[in-house]
């Protein structure tokens, strides 16, 4: 049995594992929300503030952008650096989605909360990309 040493050059499995478990969720959330935008009555399409050809596409675009991260995570050719980088601009474009299309109330309140909380993660994200290279 190989037990793993900090600075050794052997890559601990669990955290693969967490990285492939995460973004396979991440699609299937996505993929959810897809497959609820088909499904919608046309009378409420016109209701939602974002339109559902656009919710199709870009919801489609994330469900692909994870499904293939975590396949090169299954084929050990992925980075922890390329799923920060996808984990944040997933982040930034879910804050920017509300910040312009927001209609209720509940919405515009929490605003500043996510982007009280987006700002430590892209300040993290900035911070380890330096760090790596």
């Amino acid at each position: 049995m190989t037990i793993y040493e900090p600075g050794s050059t052997l890559k601990m499995p669990h955290r693969r594992w967490r990285w492939i478990s995460l973004l396979l969720l991440l699609a299937l959330f996505q993929a959810a929300g897809v497959l609820r935008m088909l499904t919608l009555p046309p009378d409420l399409g016109e209701v939602v503030s974002l339109s559902p050809v656009l919710e199709i596409v870009t919801g489609s675009l994330w469900t692909l952008a994870f499904a293939y991260l975590a396949r090169q995570f299954w084929r050990n050719s992925a980075t922890v650096q390329a799923a920060v980088v996808l984990l944040t601009l997933f982040a930034v474009y879910h804050i920017g989605r509300i910040a312009l299309f927001a209609r209720a109330d509940y919405d515009r309140q929490r605003l500043l909360l996510l982007v009280g909380l987006l700002i430590p993660v892209v300040t993290a994200s900035l911070i380890y990309q330096r760090l790596k290279k």
